[in-house]
């Protein structure tokens, strides 16, 4: 019986130090906040055709004005009015500035979606600093915006930080 308690207990360390090490390779720390939808990871600042490719025909789009720089940009709807892609000219080339989650059919990668409590926000990001009817948190050169109504998120948005 010693001989098999041991073989036993052999096994669930080897079985523990392999979960120890994935977790390790594929837990790695994240940078910034990322978008995912079906199965692929969407980022503000990323080449606006790269990612309308990856999502395929918009559902509806609409012209945004940007008075700033003299350029109509364009907002994309997906995932059944789920959220919006916005895409702005930066640098000569157009990009993905910003992502916003618009129905409880479309969550941030850490869980949070619209339609979730104002405790929910803070549970999922325990660092976010709450504003005037939001909470914010940075990540990297990404900060979520969570914009509250009736202490219920109401939509997040992905922002590029620009320094």
């Amino acid at each position: 019986m010693r001989g098999k308690a041991k073989k036993l207990a052999v096994l669930l360390m080897t079985a523990a130090l392999a979960v120890s090490s994935l977790t390790a390779a594929f837990g790695a720390e994240k940078k910034e906040y990322q978008f995912t939808y079906d199965k692929k990871q969407y980022a503000v600042g990323m080449e606006a055709k790269t990612a309308m490719d990856a999502l395929g025909k918009a559902e509806s789009s609409r012209d945004v004005n940007n008075c700033a720089n003299g350029y109509v940009n364009k907002a994309y709807m997906y995932g059944d009015k789920a959220f919006e892609v916005y895409v702005e000219q930066s640098g000569g080339k157009e990009i993905v500035a910003n992502i916003t989650l618009l129905s409880d059919k479309a969550a941030t990668e850490e869980g949070l979606k619209p339609g979730d409590s104002e405790s929910r926000v803070t549970e999922v990001y325990p660092d976010a600093q709450k504003g005037l009817g939001s909470y914010s948190t940075v990540l990297g050169n990404v900060k979520l915006y969570i914009k509250m109504k009736d202490h219920k998120v109401n939509y997040i948005s992905y922002l590029q930080v620009k320094e």
